[in-house]
């Protein structure tokens, strides 16, 4: 029995890391990643007529962030044509007081819209809210917007990043932006998970899908539609832009948008900055630094990615659309399969401790050949993973040391967070539970957005957090 089990996950990882090797040797054949920003390209963005954009940022419970966030990225973008609209839900008394005290220091570009129904409800829902709010409010304010930004509440924008999609846009009707985690203390394992995986997310594997063909999904934040695709999705789907019965409504936005016709784009710019560093062009945030609130945060993706996502997207397109929605929806099979391997491993090295004996199965060349090649696929997500986070964060040899000794953790986090998910939505199914969005829990750098900031140094690693834990039901 052991030999079965042993053979398969072999086998299954195996054939895993030929599939990414193959993809790794494309986005390597095809000089795809971040585009150098060169001081004649940005010129020419800076001279670029700016198109009115409306900043969308839906809250609930978030007085101790929202203040902060906008007057730190009022200080900081290197745009004037833009405005922010603060979505607020009525009964959210606090948070709506913050919003209006950050409206009255800036009436003419920060705007807030107040929820019809009492909160919470879903994100999607707020969302939408804000949506027909901006479009009652153009007349008045004598502007018609021509580009959607979503943005979070503890969203730190590049103060080149208006510009950047300001110029991108004119070649897509999605676009999406990088997303990247603030580095985290040497100490804060669970936080630093996210730096791994979003650094190489966001500088190799959406660049291969982009250049594949393949739909771009939305991130939730650094997502902007021109004024045409907004207007479409209104239209389409029945008054709303967003689907509110959706945990990831962002993924089904640029899933629905390429199916539509509609063209989706990936654009990542980086430059040098002042002293002479690769500066990549990103939304930049911190992910939950806890364990409880990562597995949350990631069943949530996994039920509305996987479980939602196959319900409400069909296995319909282009060959390359059909195939990333596979992808999009093997991670649960992936977390299981990497669980398991680090358990098989544990036990045949406490087995050969104790015993001195290895399986006979160890001899065979299945096994042999596949944990080679097994072997060969992790050293490299390894290299890839490494690789990345220098692109984004810069870091010394130490700290590059501790993304191998954390990706278990990372993987024991995603196997919960996938089992979680299985178990939300099987009661979902079977005895009709609603499902049920858990609320992350925003931080910002201990100084942003306080009187006299806003362009101090982000690389802090202090923070301060907003306590509330409250749950906001579909």
């Amino acid at each position: 029995m052991l030999a079965i089990f042993t053979f398969l996950v072999v086998m299954a990882l195996c054939l895993l890391a030929i599939e990414d090797f193959i993809l790794d040797s494309y986005f390597y054949l095809k000089k795809l990643g971040p585009k150098l920003l060169t001081p004649t390209l940005w010129q020419k963005m800076v001279v670029l007529k700016e198109k009115p954009i409306a900043i969308m940022v839906a809250n609930w419970k978030e007085a101790d962030v929202i203040q902060r966030m906008v007057i730190g990225n009022l200080n900081r973008i290197q745009y004037k044509n833009y405005h922010f609209f603060i979505g607020v839900y009525p009964n959210d008394i606090e948070t709506l007081q913050a919003a209006q005290k950050v409206e009255s220091q800036f009436p003419h570009n920060v705007h807030i819209i107040i929820n019809s129904e009492q909160g919470p409800t879903s994100k999607g829902q707020m969302l939408n809210q804000i949506v027909h709010g901006i479009l009652r409010q153009e007349s008045i304010l004598k502007i018609q917007f021509d580009i959607f930004l979503m943005q979070d509440s503890e969203d730190i924008l590049h103060p080149r990043s208006l510009k950047i999609i300001n110029s991108e846009i004119e070649n897509a009707d999605f676009l999406q932006t990088p997303i990247f985690s603030f580095q985290r203390k040497f100490s804060e394992w669970v936080g630093s998970t996210y730096v791994d995986e979003f650094a190489e997310l966001h500088t190799k594997d959406l660049f291969i899908r982009h250049n594949l063909g393949a739909p771009v999904p939305s991130a939730g934040v650094g997502t902007a539609l021109n004024r045409s695709l907004m207007l479409a999705l209104i239209k389409n789907n029945k008054g709303h832009f967003l689907r509110e019965d959706s945990l990831t409504e962002d993924y089904v936005l640029g899933m629905t948008s390429s199916s539509h016709g509609f063209k989706t784009s990936f654009v990542c710019y980086y430059y040098k900055n002042n002293e002479k560093r690769n500066e990549l062009i990103a939304t930049r945030e911190y992910f939950p630094s806890h364990f409880n609130a990562a597995i949350r945060q990631k069943s949530r993706w996994v039920l509305g990615i996987v479980f939602q996502g196959i319900m409400m997207i069909d296995w319909k397109g282009t060959l390359v659309h059909k195939y990333y929605l596979y992808r999009d929806r093997r991670g649960p099979l992936i977390n299981i399969l990497s669980f398991a391997s680090i358990i098989l491993s544990f036990y045949f090295f406490i087995n050969h401790s104790i015993n001195s004996v290895y399986p006979s199965f160890f001899i065979e060349k299945w096994f042999q050949f596949g944990s080679l090649i097994s072997l060969f696929g992790l050293t490299s997500r390894f290299l890839h993973r490494a690789h990345a986070v220098i692109q984004v964060n810069g870091l010394s040899l130490l700290e590059l040391l501790q993304i191998p000794l954390r990706w278990p953790l990372g993987v024991f986090i995603n196997v919960l967070a996938s089992l979680r998910a299985l178990n939300q939505f099987q009661r979902f199914l079977f005895l009709n539970e609603p499902l049920r969005w858990v609320k992350t829990t925003h931080i910002l750098p201990e100084n942003f957005g306080l009187e006299g900031s806003g362009t101090e140094d982000l690389n802090s690693n202090k923070e301060t957090e907003n306590a509330s834990q409250n749950i906001i039901e579909n």
